[in-house]
């Protein structure tokens, strides 16, 4: 009984989301990407709002999680690592998006296929993984400020 009650109530809260996120156009536009989905949009546009105030890609990419960090000690640079910096909510986020690319996805797109790729020609799979969450984050970040300078009424 305890699960049925639940289950409506999680019904009626994404019901209400939708519902609200329906005033919102770039969440219909983030739901469009492959493996975002539609909690994985509602929370890109809660937590990035506009894309446009992050001046490079590897500032979002820091802020999502996965930038890449220059350790440096005694003056000699060490390996590139994903930065522990950024907005964890959005770093799995982005991070669910490539495992369901990657395993979920039944259609094939452009990420699966470089990941594929990559994977069969002796890279690392975990590296390829945060690879292809760069990627999508870059072309989610370039998509999102064309989208936005479309939707902008033009002036008369």
């Amino acid at each position: 009984a305890q699960l049925k009650l639940i289950e409506k109530q999680i019904e009626k809260v994404t019901q209400k989301l939708k519902s609200i996120s329906s005033t919102y156009p770039e969440v219909a536009f983030l739901d469009s990407f492959p493996g975002i989905g539609f909690v994985g949009s509602v929370t890109l546009s809660a937590l990035i709002d506009i894309p446009e105030r992050f001046s490079t890609v590897k500032k979002i990419w820091i802020y999502c999680g996965y930038g890449l960090d220059h350790p440096s000690s005694g003056g000699s640079m060490g390996r590139a690592r994903i930065t522990k910096r950024g907005n964890r909510y959005l770093k799995d986020v982005i991070g669910i998006a490539a495992h369901n690319i990657i395993s979920l996805c039944k259609n094939e797109n452009r990420y699966k296929a470089y990941y594929d790729f990559n994977v069969t020609h002796g890279k690392e799979a975990s590296h390829v993984k945060s690879n292809l969450c760069r990627k999508l984050i870059k072309d989610i970040w370039l998509e999102w400020k064309k989208f936005n300078r479309l939707a902008e009424p033009q002036a008369v």
